[in-house]
């Protein structure tokens, strides 16, 4: 069967006039979609690719987060989030569980501290 092809601005439309796109195969181009396009193209089982998500940081609401605040930007609370896995032996792990660490904050405290370490020890030399 032929499907007819259209790009991910022409499934937005009609995915945003309730008309259906499941006889249409969607060939991306290089126009960048909103990231609330990107999910409703999700939500029509279209991924977008990243690099085609197009955010605009001002227009992000946090409202739903009242842990979040301004001044988390000015200041620089809010950082980036960085994923590790960790290997350890199996009398760590068992310890890790049994006291209930919590790796995440561990880890950020333990590389926080051997960061401003080595920041210290940089002035010295």
């Amino acid at each position: 069967m032929y499907m007819r092809k259209m790009n991910q601005i022409e499934a937005l439309k009609r995915i945003k006039k309730g008309e259906s796109i499941a006889d249409f195969e969607i060939v991306f181009n290089a126009e960048k979609v909103e990231a609330l396009d990107a999910l409703l193209l999700g939500e029509n089982n279209i991924l977008v690719p990243e690099d085609l998500i197009f955010y605009e940081d001002d227009e992000i609401d946090f409202s739903d987060n009242p842990d979040i605040a301004d001044s988390d930007f000015e200041s620089g609370r809010l950082v980036e989030s960085l994923s590790v896995k960790l290997k350890t032996r199996e009398d760590i792990s068992e310890w890790i569980k049994t006291n209930n660490v919590n790796l995440d904050v561990l880890a950020t405290k333990l590389i926080e501290d051997f960061y401003d370490n080595m920041q210290v020890v940089k002035v010295e030399r």
